[in-house]
């Protein structure tokens, strides 16, 4: 089989991408491993979604039906059910894509390539939890995935450690279903979630948010029976005297994302501090005619920025596809003072705005968010306040580019 572009991943990215690509007159094809397209929308039936992209509110399914009605509209080819089992870059400059099926495993070429893959969640091993292994630890996505998709209840009483933005929907959500949660754990300092999911979530429910505060120990041996909980001191080493059991039956862990890169580790530059692809303006890889978008190139906080990021990269891949991608000279952008990183790493300089996406390192009151070229400003505004687990980002000028740009946050 031959295809202008191959989109990997059937979510909310790989649709809006593959719809854009489509709309630039190529031929297009998204895969997806599962055997319906939607991807984690499919499992998030609280609302919410929608009102910055389709100006209206909407829950995960009804977002992604939304987008799979574009898709089945447009002669875009699907294959569900259908695994990337790897990739390479031929001689003529085309992608040769393995992929296996029910069908069996046969190969793909292509001309361009987008990765949408989405992510994934952070394991308990990867905060080196102590304990046995009982039943009733799950992340908080496998937890919505029982509930919502599978209709079974997970537990009574429920300890949830991290404040990521599934598990405070997930709080929501078993006190919905009439489970007790004694509480959220979070490490740092500040929430990793959006505040309006503190609010919506917890406040409005009185389940208490405990910053500065995690887990160190998982109690029982068939099932959870409790967990050990101490106090963080500043340089994240526990205060093991302030150590306390909280009894459950139920552990949930929201304790991060991870882009899901590990089909291209070996052959794209990944950023180490997003976890996802190193990307120019045009989300190009370090691999000319692979694309990147959504939460595989870094995690988002709502999915209509990944639509209308991965609707840029669909674009972009099938202009290049048809060989009508120009760019001009390329400059990197660098991240300053109170900027956790940038995306993407490297501007090309010529006419309109291009928006630069970052996360701060801090929480910054009456800030202001200044990027330079030099000693010139190509681009300011300022807000009311910054935080960690907000994504933001501001729009510089392409035409005022003659250097590297760096972005920087200021207190007041």
């Amino acid at each position: 089989m031959k295809i202008d572009v191959l989109v990997i991943g059937g979510g909310s990215a790989g649709m809006s991408a593959g719809i854009k690509a489509y709309e630039s007159g190529a031929s297009v094809l998204i895969v997806e491993r599962e055997n319906k397209l939607g991807g984690i929308l499919k499992q998030c039936i609280h609302n919410g979604f929608g009102l910055k992209y389709f100006k209206k509110e909407m829950t995960g399914p009804e977002y992604a039906h939304a987008l799979e009605e574009k898709v089945n509209k447009l002669d875009i080819k699907v294959l569900t059910g259908t695994m990337v089992t790897g990739l390479s870059k031929k001689a003529d400059g085309s992608f040769a894509v393995s992929v296996i099926s029910k069908n069996g495993a046969y190969i793909i070429n292509a001309k361009a390539i987008v990765l949408a893959m989405g992510c994934r969640e952070r394991p308990s091993a990867a905060i080196s939890l102590c304990g046995e292994r009982p039943v009733g630890v799950l992340t908080a996505g496998c937890a919505q995935k029982i509930i919502n998709i599978d209709g079974q209840m997970i537990g009574k009483k429920v300890v949830i450690i991290g404040s990521g933005d599934v598990g405070l929907i997930m709080a929501r959500r078993l006190h919905y279903e009439g489970a007790k949660v004694e509480g959220v754990y979070e490490i740092s300092s500040t929430p990793s979630g959006l505040n309006r999911n503190i609010v919506q979530c917890l406040n409005d429910y009185n389940i208490p948010l405990h910053l500065s505060e995690t887990a160190v120990e998982i109690i029982g041996k068939d099932r959870v029976e409790g967990v050990v909980v101490a106090k963080v001191n500043p340089d994240f080493t526990f205060n093991m005297k302030t150590k306390r059991l909280i009894k459950c039956d139920t552990v949930l862990l929201s304790v991060g994302l991870v882009p899901e890169n590990d089909l291209v580790s070996d052959l794209i530059k990944l950023n180490n501090t997003t976890g996802g692809a190193v990307v120019d303006d045009y989300y190009t890889t370090n691999i000319e005619g692979i694309f990147s978008c959504g939460n595989v190139l870094h995690v988002h906080d709502i999915v209509d920025d990944v639509t209308i990021e991965a609707e840029q990269a669909g674009l972009f891949a099938g202009q290049f596809a048809l060989g009508n991608l120009n760019k001009g000279v390329k400059f990197n952008t660098i991240s300053g003072n109170g900027v956790r990183y940038l995306v993407p790493n490297f501007v090309h300089a010529g006419s309109g705005f291009v928006s630069l996406k970052f996360r701060v390192t801090k929480t910054f009151k009456n800030p202001k968010i200044v990027a330079t070229c030099g000693n010139e400003i190509i681009g300011e505004r300022s807000a009311k306040i910054l935080l960690p687990a907000q994504m933001e980002q501001i729009m510089i000028d392409r035409s005022k580019l003659k250097g590297d740009v760096k972005v920087e946050v200021y207190e007041g």
